[in-house]
Formats: C-alpha cells, sequence, structure tokens
C-alpha cells in the first residue's frame, strides 16, 4: 500500500519557527529519527499547524511566537 501524504513537511526542511535547515533528528522515542514533527499550536484562538525542529517543539506558545518573530 502506497502512503499518501495529505500534509508533508515544507519542502525546503526547513523548521517553520526558527528557519534552520541543519536539523538534528529527534532522538530515541515516538519521533525517532524524524527531522521535523507537525504540532497545533493555539495563537489567539486560531489552532495553526506547524512543523518544528526538536529544539522548537517543546516551546511554549508565547515562546514559540517570539522566535517566529525573530525569523
Amino acid at each position: 500500500m502506497e502512503k499518501i501524504l495529505i500534509n508533508p513537511p515544507p519542502r525546503d526542511r526547513c523548521c517553520e519557527c526558527c528557519g534552520n535547515k541543519n536539523l538534528k533528528p529527534f532522538g530515541k522515542g515516538n519521533f525517532e529519527g524524524a527531522l521535523l514533527v507537525k504540532t497545533f499550536r493555539d495563537r489567539m484562538g486560531w489552532i495553526s499547524a506547524s512543523w518544528e525542529c526538536k529544539d522548537c517543539l517543546f516551546l511554549s506558545d508565547e515562546d514559540f511566537g517570539r522566535k517566529k518573530n525573530e525569523m
């Protein structure tokens, strides 16, 4: 069976929070080996999807917003 990617990671393989292209894979666990993980964030009442690296995935929504605005 062929996989269908409905919402694949960004083509440029950059984190949508920090813009980093030199990504380190996630370690052991659910995301082992992944470079980006899709997450959903609540920004002022709007739920949005974001592909994030291991350095950004666990940021609070507020820190995510600050970091993204620095990009």
